[in-house]
């Protein structure tokens, strides 16, 4: 299994006043035995945008794998102390994650067309 964690934003290009430094990113969770083109499962754990839920990740993404997809585990915005809005950064960071599975499909062996989120 490749396991590594991938940035989603550039520190330039990443904005949330709150973010003291972090910056969204996804670990993959990717079949590198073989090339077969796999779907894709995009892992988004809930927490209420305060916090990204631990129990919600890896275990899913683990459970995908073994199912046969090619898993990823996004680590979006949130706001622990709510004291800036997150507005819709949240779902910018959903989209960037779909954007950059889709983008490098071929590095994941991943069918761009079968990328679907939890």
């Amino acid at each position: 299994m490749r396991k590594e964690k991938l940035t989603l934003w550039k520190p330039e290009e990443y904005t949330y006043p709150m973010a003291m430094g972090f910056i969204p990113n996804i670990m993959t969770y990717i079949h590198d035995e073989d090339t077969q083109i796999r779907p894709v499962m995009i892992v988004v754990p809930g927490g209420g945008y305060c916090v990204v839920s631990p129990t919600e990740a890896e275990i899913v993404a683990l459970d995908f794998y073994e199912k046969g997809y090619n898993a990823f585990v996004l680590t979006y915005t949130t706001n622990l102390l709510m004291q800036i809005a997150l507005g819709d950064q949240p779902m910018k960071d959903l989209s960037r994650a779909i954007r950059y599975v889709r983008k490098n499909a071929d590095d994941f062996h991943a069918d761009p067309d079968k990328v679907v989120r939890l």
